[in-house]
């Protein structure tokens, strides 16, 4: 008698029809993640005065400068870009 294992690899034409309906099911299912522009376009806004409120706060700002430097100045520049596209 064969060990199931045995009967698995001889099986490989299953294993392939298998593979290759989850990799169906994948691409399928990547096509329900898809966002609407305006979905996008509302996080960026929402993102903007959320980063806004953020740096109008000096504890928050005095934080970033002392322990992430890199991400205030980050912070700062798309607050830049935000007003100059106002």
């Amino acid at each position: 008698m064969a060990s199931p294992t045995l009967q698995c690899n001889n099986d490989r034409g299953g294993a392939l029809r298998n593979i290759g309906k989850r990799a169906g099911m994948l691409r399928g299912a990547g096509r329900q993640f898809t966002r609407a522009p305006e979905v996008d376009h509302l996080d960026l806004v929402l993102t903007n005065g959320y980063l806004g409120k953020l740096l109008s706060n000096a504890r928050v700002v005095r934080y970033l400068a002392q322990h992430h430097r890199d991400i205030l100045t980050e912070f700062q520049k798309l607050a830049e870009m935000e007003t100059a596209a106002a």
